[in-house]
């Protein structure tokens, strides 16, 4: 009896550590391909990352709280993310393989939407205040953090350009009925206009090769348009109803990915290639990557550092 016992717990404790053995390779093995997500497949948010050509996918936080929106640091090592702290929605840190986070700013509001520069120094973000909610930074180098706007009734996630001198934004500046693109120059805090339009602009977020300006377009249908930088220009790419995430760039600057639901009622991660909507617009037509039975919330592909 004895020893059925300990041969028993001894095939347990192995096949227990098979499985995190496993965890922890899923973890390592996921690369280049990796993608980062948030989901709610329990009573919490978590923070996954996937590897749609491995079909793995890993959960790299596990607490009792919510975390979000997921970003990842330019040399792919980090991951600045939104999760609870005293209450609070904050901006914290975490190291993309031991899943080990802390909160980098001064913590005395709720804050959303983190974006890393380009060169590491800074993580920009939303943080509300009352009724307003408004632009800030923190840098991580001297810890500080400083408002770079103050009281806009509405405004959108930050996005930096890729040689990190601006930060464009959606805000209603100069209407209260509608949202416009504004960037702001990161060394002297000037804010003026990119995009006006009676249309309302929402989220955006710049190309790798700083070739365009991806936006979304808010109406009875979102639709996602792309701003040429080199030539002023403004030219619309896709529209969809089904829409579940920010639409993000490829490291490569020739896909789009982003989320939305599937026929099946399931949520599927897609891409567009960039180049051959712009081509044929009419056959523009995003291609389904992976599915998943919880949403991939603002999904971000891990940059290329070689």
């Amino acid at each position: 009896m004895t020893r059925s016992v300990i041969r028993v717990t001894l095939v347990i404790m192995v096949v227990s550590t098979c499985f995190v053995l496993l965890a922890l390779g899923v973890g390592r093995l996921l690369n280049e391909d990796d993608i980062v997500y948030a989901t709610y497949l329990n009573a919490y948010s978590d923070i996954y990352r996937m590897s749609p050509n491995r079909h793995l996918s890993v959960a790299i936080t596990h607490n009792l709280t919510d975390n979000s929106a997921p970003t990842w640091s330019p040399d792919g090592q980090q991951i600045a993310l939104i999760s609870k702290y005293k209450g609070l929605s904050l901006v914290s840190v975490m190291d993309a393989f031991k899943g080990q986070s802390v909160t980098v700013t001064d913590a005395i509001a709720d804050e959303y939407s983190p974006a890393w520069s380009p060169n590491g120094r800074y993580i920009a973000f939303l943080r509300l205040n009352d009724a307003t909610t408004d632009l800030y930074a923190t840098d991580l180098q001297q810890s500080t953090t400083r408002r770079l706007t103050s009281s806009l009734h509405t405004s959108y996630p930050p996005a930096w350009s890729p040689d990190g001198r601006y930060l464009t934004f959606a805000a209603d500046i100069n209407s209260k009925n509608s949202t416009d693109l504004f960037k702001m120059d990161f060394q002297t805090d000037t804010i003026s206009p990119l995009l006006e339009t009676p249309v309302q602009e929402t989220f955006n977020t710049w190309s790798p090769d700083g070739h365009y300006v991806l936006y979304m377009v808010k109406g009875a249908v979102e639709s996602i348009h792309l701003w040429d930088v080199h030539i002023s220009t403004s030219v619309f790419l896709y529209q969809s109803d089904n829409f579940t995430s920010i639409p993000n760039w490829s490291p490569d600057s020739r896909f789009i990915i982003f989320s939305a639901i599937i026929p099946n009622g399931q949520d599927g991660l897609y891409r567009l290639n960039v180049n051959d909507c712009l081509q044929v617009p009419k056959l523009c037509k995003p291609e389904l990557v992976t599915a998943s039975y919880g949403f991939i919330l603002g999904p971000r592909l891990r940059p290329r550092t070689s």
